[in-house]
């Protein structure tokens, strides 16, 4: 089975990418919609404090869109039920707690499969 299609600015993350096989950035639109800081309204209070600090830790990343918000919301919400019921939290629900997490990158592996790069280095011309 193959791996799962990374999104190009993470190849880009990454170094990964390759204009043969994935396009020219430059070609392609960029109008990106970083996700809001603001938890949705329907969340718990729990869920929104979850909301913020992944936010604040992930914002400056640029990996999350508006696209991930379903995935973030579902992520904090389990997340949340979790503080609630520490004891009686189902085996199915740590599942789908940890299956979202890998899927924002909030887990260590998961994360070490993107390299932000610093502004210091410079690029290598070869």
């Amino acid at each position: 089975m193959s791996n799962k299609r990374l999104p190009d600015n993470v190849h880009l993350l990454k170094g990964t990418h390759r204009k043969g096989r994935h396009g020219d950035p430059e070609k392609k639109p960029t109008v990106v919609q970083t996700i809001s800081e603001t938890p949705p309204l329907w969340l718990t209070k729990e869920a929104k404090t979850e909301w913020r600090r992944i936010i604040k830790v992930m914002l400056n990343s640029n990996v999350l869109t508006n696209a991930d918000t379903s995935t973030l919301s579902q992520y904090c919400t389990l997340f949340g039920e979790l503080q609630k019921q520490k004891e009686d939290f189902p085996a199915a629900k740590h599942t789908q707690l940890r299956l979202c997490a890998v899927e924002l990158g909030l887990t260590p592996s998961a994360r070490s499969k993107i390299v932000i790069p610093n502004g210091s280095e410079q690029e290598d011309d070869f």
